[in-house]
């Protein structure tokens, strides 16, 4: 009988070329609770959420951390019973460190591993030079990976309830704790100023700031703030006030939910109908001028690459249904297969 032959395991060339995680950013996802982290690619690992241990994907891109989970089953049924414009809206739910994305065509969290059709993902900037930076860092973690699993928690019953649909602005905090600071609410006009940004109180009790566009169109954000947290959005509305009929509401929300995939920190929303719809950044407190810049220079993007398509979706039916039906044939398409092996239910 031959004797079994003990060969070296040949590492692959993606873990080959793979590099642990920075220590500032796994010392600040250990303190969140983030377990068993593993690598699987070049600046890509899997790893858990406590307490429940639900599946995580982490990826460094552009001093960028960015971590995703399977969307939970509620909200994952929101969009096959009630379509896109549900799903855009349902953000009012989640708290300020996550928003959902459709992964769609792109390129896979794991390798030769099907995406699930919808993601909750927190994306925080993870630069650090020094030791107040690393501060930063740690409590941006704690308190994205805390809004993270309160997303993923979202019940059947919070989404069969009316979803509400009030002016746009903070929403309500809840399960707050001690991550979160009531009085860190700073004056906002010098921290704009400091920024780098022109901004003047509005009509409505909301600050406006001119968003940069190098494409030459203009718009402008909108900040209002409560002592607890800010909400800097922009609408991109067509016709303000007036809700955007169907399927050009359907067109839209699907355009808004594949671009804030690709676009940091902002989040789609609509409200009454399409009447407003846009980009929104939520702020908890305390949060600073750099902060502030990363939020508008985010809406900037998101207007710079929207607006003009948003206009065209809400105006052109016959674009409209051109777009929702490859939509749709791209959701079915990459949710085959549905969930990979590093995002179980």
């Amino acid at each position: 009988m031959r004797e079994p032959v003990n060969r070296p395991r040949r590492s692959s060339p993606r873990l080959a070329s793979a590099r642990p995680l920075p220590e500032p950013v796994a010392l600040a996802l250990s303190i969140a609770g983030v377990a068993g982290i593993r690598t699987v690619g070049p600046d890509r690992w899997t790893a858990r959420l406590a307490p429940r241990g639900r599946p995580a994907a982490i990826r460094l891109e552009d001093d960028w951390l960015v971590i995703e989970a399977a969307a939970s089953r509620a909200l994952d049924h929101l969009i096959q019973q009630d379509g896109t414009p549900a799903l855009v809206a349902a953000h009012v739910l989640l708290p300020a460190g996550a928003k959902l994305v459709m992964p769609g065509g792109d390129r896979p969290l794991e390798e030769n591993s099907p995406c699930p059709r919808l993601l909750a993902r927190a994306e925080i900037p993870a630069a650090a030079s020094d030791d107040a930076a690393h501060e930063r860092l740690t409590a941006r973690v704690r308190l994205c990976c805390n809004d993270l699993r309160r997303a993923l928690s979202v019940k059947t019953s919070d989404v069969r309830s009316p979803i509400p649909h009030g002016p746009v602005g903070p929403a309500p905090e809840s399960g707050a704790g001690e991550d979160r600071d009531p009085t860190g609410n700073p004056d906002l006009l010098e921290l704009l100023a400091t920024a780098g940004w022109t901004a003047s109180p509005g009509g409505d009790s909301a600050i406006r700031v001119t968003l940069a566009n190098p494409a030459g169109g203009f718009h402008q954000a909108a900040i209002t703030a409560t002592p607890s947290s800010a909400c800097l959005y922009v609408d991109l509305a067509p016709d303000p006030g007036e809700a955007v009929a169907e399927p050009h509401l359907s067109a839209v929300a699907g355009l808004l939910l594949r671009a804030a995939g690709t676009i940091r920190l902002a989040r789609p929303f609509s409200r009454r109908g399409g009447a407003e719809l846009g980009f929104e950044v939520r702020l908890p407190a305390p949060y600073g001028a750099e902060d502030l810049d990363l939020a508008l220079s985010a809406l900037s993007v998101a207007a710079a690459q929207t607006a003009g398509e948003v206009e065209a979706l809400a105006r052109d039916r016959g674009l409209c249904r051109s777009y929702v039906a490859q939509f749709a044939t791209r959701s079915v398409r990459s949710g085959s297969g549905y969930l990979s092996d590093v995002f179980r239910y």
